[in-house]
């Protein structure tokens, strides 16, 4: 379908806007984009004497260092994060781990990955006081994890040629698709609106290979109000595995109802939120901000002017009818 930006669609959006609070103006516009990653050992020390009673059996937990986070909250440009770490602190071999997270409006792409055993080490420290003959032991169990996460959020309008303040229905299709490897693989994706009310949302857990959905999300909204809407994908891995979103979760379509348009505050193209499908009138606009509401002496010129076309039009056509 050809998308076409009516003449008359900035006016329409205008008048529409006319009914926003200061406040909903002042919404922002973000992308969000994280990776980290760490390790941590399961400890237990035990403490002997010479004829092997136990005088001491306790366990803790010791964390290691955990790669850096990468954030960006801008809507200026997509934002990737990289790590790799080699190596644990105690108790693997050849271990790394990797992280990856990107967003663009209309997409979130993520990825984790670790490869590598983990045993558990015995008498990482063992040894024996000569004068009393206790033994000191100490063993222990690593773990390491890998999150990634992507985010972006939207403020948008719909209006509509009947006018403002009827309801109407918006779906959103998802392509949301990658692969799990290794029982402790995990990613998530959620696509809500308002107060976190879910639109959409679907899990995939444990060692299920490659998978494919096509989701399809539905909700009630107020033509002229500006709604609110974040798009989340999330990869975690705990153990020797891989999780594979990088090329989801992606909008892939908005069905809007007949005769209605939308505006992104973003100012993000079509294109990045698929095809948008709104029957014979359906159209399409967007812009780096949503206008201002005009003080109330822009409201008498306005009219004022939208008067004087008036009158002019008038003018012509009698001076039309008397040649």
């Amino acid at each position: 379908m050809k998308f076409r930006t009516s003449k008359i669609f900035g006016l329409v959006a205008g008048l529409g806007v006319l009914a926003l609070s200061s406040s909903a103006m002042a919404a922002e516009f973000r992308l969000n984009s994280q990776t980290y990653s760490g390790s941590y050992a399961n400890t237990q020390t035990v403490v002997t004497d010479a004829q092997g009673h136990e005088l001491l059996n306790s366990s803790g937990t010791q964390w290691f260092d955990s790669a850096s986070a990468y954030e960006q909250s801008t809507a200026a440009a997509s934002f990737s994060g990289d790590f790799r770490q080699y190596g644990d602190p105690v108790g693997t071999t050849s271990a790394n781990w990797s992280g990856y997270a990107q967003t663009t409006y209309g997409g979130n792409h993520v990825a984790a990955s670790i490869s590598g055993a983990a045993s558990t080490v015995s008498n990482v420290y063992s040894g024996v006081d000569p004068s009393s003959g206790t033994t000191l032991s100490v063993s222990a169990t690593p773990y390491r994890y890998v999150q990634a996460y992507s985010s972006w959020e939207e403020l948008f309008l719909i209006t509509s040629k009947y006018g403002t303040g009827q309801t109407g229905s918006l779906t959103f299709h998802v392509r949301y698709d990658g692969t799990l490897s290794g029982d402790t693989a995990s990613s998530y994706y959620n696509l809500s609106y308002f107060n976190g009310s879910s639109v959409v949302s679907k899990g995939e857990y444990g060692d299920v290979g490659a998978f494919n959905n096509d989701l399809v999300g539905t909700f009630t909204f107020k033509y002229g109000d500006p709604l609110y809407l974040q798009s989340e994908l999330s990869a975690y891995l705990s153990d020797v595995g891989g999780v594979d979103v990088r090329h989801s979760a992606v909008i892939t379509g908005i069905d809007l109802p007949e005769g209605s348009a939308i505006r992104f505050l973003s100012g993000a193209s079509a294109n990045t939120y698929g095809t948008l499908v709104g029957g014979l009138y359906g159209e399409y606009g967007s812009g780096g901000t949503l206008p201002s509401v005009p003080e109330p002496g822009s409201y008498a010129m306005l009219l004022a002017g939208l008067g004087m076309l008036g009158f002019v039009a008038r003018r012509r056509k009698q001076q039309a009818s008397v040649a």
